[in-house]
């Protein structure tokens, strides 16, 4: 069968996987089985119950779904599970399963396959950005011993009703899509199961996968929801974005998920440039500082100096050929507005103010840069122009002695991680559509990936508060808060940058 899919399909099954990590996609309206893109890198693997990256991961949703999923819009909206409610303010959590859901080999879907998705996950040590919600699991640790069956805070009502128990509110639990998989698809399979069978539910099934080269799905004829408009969709390994423009411009790719440094070479080509489809990421960019590796970062002044040095308009129309959008703060402002929340109103200290940045340096005492140390900018291999533009900028404007680096990305991030870069190009790509996903992990003390190593007890207090608080509307004033206060210091120790 050949069927013809319009550039609206990307605001459908592929709008899942490309909102939270794609900056704009170029499709081609064509007649095809197979639509073809791009991926800049291989998947790590294709375990649903590993945490393999916002490029996996969102692949990945298209065959295994979760009780919960993201909207077109960017909201929590139902998938697997058709409703759910909390009796108790967030301590229970209670699913009520979609009825005709199937998995991909036939089999309906049940509570016993989600508990032992959950059950699974937990013992697979997912890391802390998805761990974090289970911790509070009733009966989680005695089940890790060994000493139960299964997790007392998971309960089976009836088929297609599930309960969780916790020790105390968590109140995003319903927002972070943990995927569901069919139970008895890993018994029959064993170790490694899930790279013959596909045990999703999603609108495609997992065809085949050759590492290095390419993942093919297939479409899911017996889908509970509306069928995709592709026999299958192809992801080619494609590393070189200006390779993966080249396949398109040749009829070789039917798309290009395409990041910087592509925003000049599209926004140049105006037949490029007719078949561009966008969508805001949901990605908080930064230029990050750690003052633990360089001590001068730790006076606000010095951090400011720098945030007024950055020409944040002339980074989005020469870097990003004005393909970019002016941060308005660190991400969490961006979630709450789509659910009607009112914006941060307090500044966001952004604005190209050279003269007054030399002026704020000289007062922390390095006027014209004297006695600052040298200090590398680290930045990945596709974002290397932004850094050069920065280093340029601070070593102009401020006397600052700075030497642009690059790393390997996943070298980069391991290193940030760990707390040995003192400036870097980083970012934080939302797991789920609760402003949480921000400023929990990259900003709260103790944080694996609070890269910055940035502490404040009065942020820490807030998101605590917040993340017990089941109502979202309650939440709403408690996270405007916390990111008000990352703003009131001057954007703490991580400076937001374009997105796009």
């Amino acid at each position: 069968m050949r069927v013809e899919y319009p550039p609206s399909i990307f605001r459908s099954w592929f709008y899942r996987a490309i909102l939270f990590f794609a900056m704009i996609v170029l499709s081609a309206p064509a007649i095809a089985e197979t639509l073809r893109g791009n991926l800049r890198d291989d998947l790590p693997n294709i375990d649903p119950t590993a945490f393999n990256g916002p490029i996996a991961n969102r692949l990945l949703a298209l065959v295994y779904e979760g009780l919960t999923s993201i909207s077109e819009n960017g909201q929590i909206a139902p998938a697997l599970a058709e409703r759910w409610e909390t009796p108790d303010g967030g301590r229970t959590w209670r699913f009520y399963l979609r009825r005709g859901a199937r998995f991909h080999s036939g089999r309906a879907l049940s509570a016993g396959d989600v508990r032992h998705s959950f059950e699974t996950l937990l013992k697979a040590k997912r890391p802390a950005i998805g761990q974090q919600f289970l911790d509070a699991l009733r009966g989680r640790a005695e089940y890790l011993r060994g000493e139960a069956l299964h997790v007392a805070g998971i309960k089976i009502v009836d088929p297609l009703t599930i309960e969780f128990r916790f020790d105390e509110p968590v109140a995003a639990f319903p927002y972070y899509p943990y995927f569901i998989f069919d139970s008895h698809a890993e018994a029959a399979g064993g170790p490694g199961w899930h790279t013959t069978r596909s045990a999703g539910t999603g609108p495609f099934k997992l065809k085949s996968w050759r590492r290095g080269r390419d993942l093919t799905l297939a479409v899911n004829s017996d889908y509970w929801g509306p069928i995709p408009a592709a026999d299958e969709a192809r992801f080619i390994i494609t590393p070189s974005i200006e390779s993966a423009l080249a396949m398109f411009d040749a009829g070789a790719l039917d798309f290009v998920v395409a990041a910087e440094p592509a925003h000049q070479l599209i926004a140049a080509d105006p037949r490029r440039r007719a078949g561009l489809q966008t969508a805001e990421r949901m990605q908080a960019r930064v230029l990050a500082m750690n003052a633990v590796v360089y001590p001068p970062f730790a006076d606000q002044r010095v951090r400011a100096a720098i945030s007024l040095t950055l020409d944040r308009n002339a980074v989005i129309s020469g870097i990003f050929g004005g393909l970019a959008t002016k941060p308005d703060g660190f991400g969490a402002s961006r979630l709450l507005r789509l659910d009607g929340a009112s914006p941060v109103d307090a500044p966001l200290s952004q604005d190209y103010d050279p003269a007054a940045a030399r002026e704020l340096l000289a007062q922390a005492g390095f006027p014209g840069g004297v006695g600052l140390p040298p200090i590398d900018l680290v930045a990945i291999d596709f974002s290397l122009n932004e850094g050069a533009f920065y280093a340029n900028a601070l070593v102009r404007e401020l006397g600052m002695s700075v030497t642009l680096k690059t790393m390997e990305r996943t070298a980069m991030i391991s290193a940030a991680l760990a707390g040995r870069l003192g400036l870097f190009i980083g970012g934080w790509t939302a797991d789920f559509p609760d402003p949480l996903t921000y400023l929990e992990p990259v900003w709260r003390s103790g944080s694996p990936y609070n890269q910055s190593r940035w502490s404040d007890p009065v942020f820490d207090a807030l998101v605590d508060s917040a993340r017990h608080v089941a109502d979202a509307a309650a939440r709403a004033p408690l996270y405007l808060q916390a990111e008000r206060r990352l703003r009131e210091t001057t954007a703490a120790a991580m400076l937001p940058t374009p997105h796009n």
